[in-house]
């Protein structure tokens, strides 16, 4: 319920208009810094939890900036939030990781990186992947499905970078 309620408020504060969205997300990003910051109950270093303040608010003020632009749509902006709070911030990723960690002794990844193929000319400038590979290899789609499910099912991640193939 609170979870639903939590979703809610953020995809109506999403969709405001211009200027009611602008005030509301100044409150929002007020609320964030005060939650990291100045009621840092896990005692981290401030400087530590400042960084997480801007990295937050460089991840959120692009979306608020194209909502107000058109550029995304409701759509995508429910999807956005479904994902990031109520999937990644919210019980369920930490019931799935609280179980792993019951299980294997260690807290799982927070996020992997899947190359569900090779199919690339290696030619980037910089290429990490540039090791030599003269065949191209796939990961089959089941088995890529089958990863990212159990990502999110059985460890709570919720982030995941693809790779691979041509750019």
């Amino acid at each position: 319920m609170k979870d639903t309620i939590i979703v809610n408020t953020l995809l109506k504060l999403l969709m405001a208009s211009g200027t009611v969205r602008k005030t509301l997300w100044k409150a929002v990003e007020a609320q964030i810094y005060k939650n990291l910051v100045n009621n840092n109950t896990k005692n981290r270093p401030e400087e530590v939890q400042k960084y997480k303040y801007y990295i937050l608010k460089a991840m959120y003020r692009p979306v608020e900036r194209n909502l107000g632009r058109g550029y995304i749509s409701k759509e995508v902006a429910t999807r956005l939030i479904h994902t990031l709070v109520k999937g990644a911030m919210l019980k369920s990723a930490k019931d799935a990781q609280e179980k792993f960690k019951e299980k294997y002794g260690i807290s799982p990844p927070a996020f992997i990186v899947l190359s569900p193929t090779q199919l690339c000319n290696l030619h980037c400038t910089g290429c990490y992947a540039a090791a030599g590979h003269k065949t191209a290899r796939k990961i089959p789609f089941e088995v890529s499905r089958r990863i990212l499910q159990e990502i999110h099912d059985e460890w709570g991640a919720r982030f995941v970078t693809i790779s691979g193939g041509e750019p």
